[in-house]
């Protein structure tokens, strides 16, 4: 794949509004972040459209997340 729209943690970070530290932290340990395309040096180059894709559909409520915590119902507590 050729990129079109080639971006590093700071452009991200930039067209984003977040800190580089945390695009990098969730680029790096969230499953459903887009692949790298590559490298330039040590930073790391990822496609505009899959990146803005995945922060468009990313859960940003505040909480725990995940098949961790369970699935509850509203006014049960939660499991332990």
């Amino acid at each position: 794949m050729t990129a079109t729209d080639p971006v590093n943690y700071s452009e991200i970070a930039r067209r984003v509004g977040l800190t580089r530290q945390r695009v990098k932290r969730i680029m790096e340990t969230n499953p459903d972040a887009p692949g790298r395309l590559g490298s330039i040096g040590r930073q790391p180059i990822y496609e505009w459209t899959e990146v803005e894709a995945f922060f468009e559909a990313r859960d940003t409520s505040r909480g725990p997340k995940g098949w961790k915590h369970g699935v509850h119902k509203p006014g049960e507590a939660r499991p332990g």
